[in-house]
C-alpha cells in the first residue's frame, strides 16, 4: 500500500492513516455493499521509521457474527520490519 503522493513526513500519523486505508477483510464475503462503522480502534506503532517504499498491508477478519466484525491489521516494511498493528471492532449496519 502506498498513496499516490508520498508525504514528506512519514510518522505515526502516516501509519494510522495507511493501516486504515483498505476495506475490512470480511467485506469480500458480502453479497453487496453494506454500511459499516468502526466502534473500536486500537493502534500500536512499533517502529515509526517508515521507508519511502510501498508497505505490505495484512488484514484478517478474526471473527464476524451478530452484526460485528473483529479485524486485525498489520503494516510491514519492505525490509521485514513490523511497523504497526491495528485491531478494530466494526459494526455491520442493517
Amino acid at each position: 500500500i502506498r498513496p499516490k503522493q508520498l508525504p514528506d513526513k512519514r510518522d505515526a500519523v502516516y501509519l494510522a492513516m495507511t493501516i486504515d486505508a483498505w476495506w475490512p477483510a470480511a467485506i469480500t464475503r458480502f453479497a453487496g455493499f453494506r454500511p459499516i462503522g468502526t466502534v473500536g480502534y486500537f493502534l500500536q506503532v512499533l517502529d515509526d521509521d517508515v521507508p519511502d517504499t510501498p508497505l505490505f498491508h495484512r488484514g484478517v477478519c478474526v471473527s464476524a457474527r451478530d452484526g460485528y466484525m473483529a479485524e486485525h491489521r498489520e503494516l510491514w516494511s519492505d525490509d521485514g520490519r513490523l511497523l504497526a498493528i491495528n485491531d478494530q471492532m466494526i459494526a455491520i449496519i442493517a
